[in-house]
């Protein structure tokens, strides 16, 4: 593997740690958690409904564990038959970690919405969405062929759109979206390390290259 893309990769996860323990300070913190609860309620009011509000519910839909994680079952049964274990392991491990790690913390950050509205207690802090998508799609775009920086580029819009989304619809604070993203990133960084490790220990060997993604 290239130097240069195994520094990318522990860059990502000691600015997701930084990041994440930066969002939990801001937690215990009242002065931010009011200007955090002021920004995303703010968001929240100024709803126009029509498209927009169509929009962007269906847009969240995106970061949905019910479309997520049928599909990396899909891609690692994929895989499977294409005799690619060491992908099959990485894609699987990155799914159960991400969902794993994003309900064990919830259990200790028991954070309400902006919204009161009861349906929407549920959700808290970080946001599972925001958490999946980029764990996930980070590492679909990590498994395609060609034009993966490009490729990362327009991940970030997409992820752009599900975190206002969450926001939008009164079901997420900021500092709930911005810690899923975090949470996700370094939790991928940290499985592309460890299917390195793993691969160069077995028969057959993979590579990760920005450029062109896993080889």
């Amino acid at each position: 593997m290239k130097k240069e893309n195994m520094a990318i990769l522990s860059g990502v996860m000691i600015m997701g740690i930084v990041a994440l323990r930066l969002m939990n300070r801001l937690r215990n913190d009242d002065h931010w958690m009011k200007l955090d609860g002021m920004g995303s309620l703010a968001i929240f009011s100024a709803r126009g409904g029509g498209f927009v509000d169509f929009f962007l519910r269906s847009y969240s839909f995106l970061g949905s564990g019910f479309l997520l994680i049928p599909a990396t079952i899909y891609s690692a049964y994929r895989y499977r038959r294409k005799g690619k274990r060491n992908i099959v392991f990485l894609l699987i491990a990155n799914l159960i970690g991400c969902r794993l790690i994003n309900s064990v913390w919830r259990k200790n950050w028991k954070q309400r919405p902006p919204s009161t509205k009861p349906f929407y207690i549920r959700y808290g802090y970080p946001s599972a969405h925001a958490m999946n998508a980029t764990a996930l799609y980070g590492l679909f775009t990590l498994l395609s062929k060609k034009f993966v920086r490009t490729k990362f580029c327009i991940l970030a819009v997409h992820l752009g759109f599900i975190c206002w989304s969450r926001i939008y619809l009164g079901i997420h604070y900021i500092t709930d979206v911005l810690a899923g993203v975090a949470g996700g990133a370094m939790w991928l960084a940290f499985m592309a390390s460890v299917f390195l490790f793993r691969s160069e220990n077995s028969e057959k060997r993979f590579d990760i290259d920005l450029d062109h993604g896993i080889r």
